[in-house]
């Protein structure tokens, strides 16, 4: 579906976007580009600066331990290998 006029972007509180809609308030289909651009985002956040690998895979890096934690029972436990 395009979209002929300007858009509103809402986002949540991490940041995250969660919906878009066209200047009549419907929704438009959006993909959220989950591409790190930068080689130290927190997997579980998104912001930069992320210091601490996972200690199990090595492969997700955190900004801490209650993102760590967060991503571990959000989905990451059941992608480690």
């Amino acid at each position: 579906m395009a979209t002929d006029g300007p858009c509103t972007v809402h986002v949540n509180h991490e940041g995250h976007v969660v919906r878009v809609a066209n200047s009549t308030n419907q929704d438009v289909p959006f993909i959220v580009d989950q591409t790190p651009h930068s080689e130290s985002v927190c997997a579980h956040c998104r912001t930069d600066n992320a210091q601490f690998k996972c200690g199990r895979c090595g492969r997700p890096l955190y900004c801490g331990g209650r993102c760590q934690r967060a991503d571990w029972t959000g989905g990451h436990k059941e992608q480690c290998s």
